[in-house]
């Protein structure tokens, strides 16, 4: 199944959140490259943030989202979603030889 996680940023950033930026970065990467996250997208006025999720249930996408380094300090909704549509779910994918 696929969640929408919204996330509510605190405003403004702390010095203790905007320090642990690089390492959720990091694993976000590695989130995406495992197929856990699909898309994860910040609003220009760096007030939301959104995540779309691959996950068997809500509580699987709770423990992913624990597993982040800024999750305690934002605010979020997780929606299940009905259908993905993408133009990347189209693509076939890359197999090098």
């Amino acid at each position: 199944m696929h969640y929408m996680v919204e996330f509510d940023l605190p405003q403004p950033f702390t010095e203790t959140f905007i320090s642990l930026i690089p390492e959720q970065r990091l694993k976000i990467h590695q989130f995406m490259v495992m197929g856990h996250i699909i898309t994860y997208t910040l609003s220009m006025d760096h007030a939301k943030l959104w995540a779309l999720i691959n996950a068997n249930d809500e509580a699987a996408v709770t423990q992913l989202l624990n597993k982040l380094p800024l999750t305690n300090f934002m605010e979020y909704q997780i929606h299940p979603l009905t259908f993905l549509l993408t133009t990347q779910a189209n693509l076939p994918k890359i197999h090098l030889n």
